[in-house]
């Protein structure tokens, strides 16, 4: 019984490790998306409002 313990407790921690990870990949990836649309739109007025999403990330 302690070990299963022991090794639920090891698998809520790398679960907590991915969630971690892969927010931060979900954001990497928003950040590259985002940064491909303001160099099309650069002289356009929708790049206010991009700059504003990405400042509320």
């Amino acid at each position: 019984m302690f070990s299963q313990t022991r090794y639920l407790s090891k698998l809520a921690e790398v679960r907590h490790i991915d969630g971690r990870i892969s927010k931060l990949l979900s954001k990497v990836l928003i950040y590259s998306f985002i940064d491909k649309i303001e160099f099309k739109l650069r002289n356009s007025k929708k790049f206010l409002r991009l700059n504003f999403i990405k400042s509320h990330l």
